[in-house]
């Protein structure tokens, strides 16, 4: 490898971002003269190198190299899960200002989407038999009303 190819830095392991590596100056609280690889983007820093500079970057790198590795292999399984999904009927809803802001519905009785509520104080509002998946992101909303999908379908098969 050359040296050029040594020095290249990798995107930001946090957002893909430029990276780019600056020594700090008197105003940097106690850091002068250390270098530090900084995202022009999220601002996400390396340590600060004082000693041995020359492995600050391979750190960065290799540190880039887990994250991305991380980010794919989690890609990789959201993408099971669409598989699967894609192969059915289901709506998605999404509400910020729930603890669990990500719902999947699927069809429940009936072979469409009822998107009646599945909750309220009014006992004469009829309740949605849609199968419902809750969850913190969409993966784990989908995985839930797929489990609830199966379930039900392999209770049906039983004859229950």
């Amino acid at each position: 490898m050359t040296n050029e190819q040594l020095d290249a830095l990798l995107p930001c392991p946090f957002c893909g971002g430029v990276a780019r590596r600056r020594t700090l100056g008197p105003d940097e609280f106690g850091n002068e003269g250390g270098d530090v690889i900084e995202c022009s983007t999220c601002e996400a820093s390396s340590h600060v190198e004082f000693g041995y500079k020359e492995n600050l970057v391979s750190s960065w790198n290799r540190r880039t190299d887990t994250a991305l590795r991380a980010r794919a292999e989690a890609a990789e399984a959201d993408a099971g899960v669409l598989r699967e999904l894609d192969s059915h009927m289901f709506a998605v809803q999404h509400n910020p200002n729930c603890p669990s802001p990500w719902l999947v519905r699927m069809p429940g009785k009936s072979a469409s989407i009822d998107m009646k509520p599945y909750a309220t104080f009014d006992p004469d509002v009829p309740l949605t038999e849609d199968i419902l998946g809750f969850g913190k992101t969409f993966k784990e909303a989908a995985s839930r009303a797929l489990a609830a999908h199966n379930e039900r379908k392999g209770k049906q098969d039983a004859g229950q």
